[in-house]
């Protein structure tokens, strides 16, 4: 049981035997939302120089810094820096947030992979064995006749 913002997620997590085959169910958090301006505008694939999708590592370039004069740096200035300090700090925490979430999900995928990894090689084990039991019967009845 975690809490993420004012929402709290349950999750189960069931360990591998031999008599729950069943894959690992109800242990993802929550969808993240994609924060697209709108449904149909998506970031199209482009490459930068480095043979890397640009949409995964462009960033808007920013405009030529203006130092403000002291005699400009009226009450109206300083609420503007104070709300963009403020945005700036939400925006921080928000990818703080986004980057645990993606690293708690990662973390849980890991894990059912490698109960999913061991599932299938009891499964395989099984089917060796199942076909040993078979071949030898299919001897033993070509025996007999």
């Amino acid at each position: 049981c975690y809490q993420f913002g004012d929402k709290q997620q349950n999750h189960k997590v069931q360990t591998p035997n031999h008599h729950s085959p069943e894959p690992v169910k109800d242990i993802f958090p929550a969808p993240i939302p994609m924060d697209y301006h709108s449904p149909t505008e998506y970031p199209l694939p482009s490459f930068n120089r480095f043979g890397a999708y640009s949409v995964f590592f462009s960033r808007r370039q920013r405009g030529e810094k203006r130092p403000i004069p002291d005699e400009q740096k009226d009450d109206k200035y300083y609420e503007r820096r104070k709300r963009n300090n403020e945005a700036a700090k939400k925006s921080r925490d928000a990818r703080k947030i986004r980057e645990d979430r993606i690293a708690f999900r990662a973390a849980i995928l890991e894990q059912e992979n490698a109960i999913l990894r061991a599932q299938l090689l009891a499964m395989r084990d099984e089917v060796s064995t199942l076909r040993q039991l078979i071949s030898a019967r299919q001897a033993q009845i070509s025996v007999n006749i």
